[in-house]
């Protein structure tokens, strides 16, 4: 069903259908970034969730942060660099 109201307008939304780009590196350096991304997308989930900061304190420990920010940085270089995902100690 379709209501029309007065001074509505219908906008077509073009979208870009382009293949993403063939992954490069060995399957060792293929395996850690597929690793990097199941974390980071673990973490997202539980930012998304029902109490996040006690599964976040489950998860990461009491210092969750330290943990999240060591996986921002290995994200951010990976994405920033195209290189493989480095751990900052």
């Amino acid at each position: 069903m379709r209501i029309d109201l007065p001074g509505q307008l219908d906008l077509t939304i073009q979208v870009a259908h382009q293949s993403p780009p063939t992954p490069t590196g060995s399957k060792e350096q293929l395996a850690e970034r597929d690793a990097l991304l199941c974390e980071a997308d673990e973490f997202m989930y539980i930012m998304t969730g029902h109490d996040s900061h006690a599964r976040l304190a489950h998860k990461y420990g009491e210092k969750w942060w330290d943990a999240i920010d060591k996986l921002r940085g290995k994200v951010c270089t990976a994405l920033s660099s195209g290189a493989e995902p480095q751990v900052k100690s």
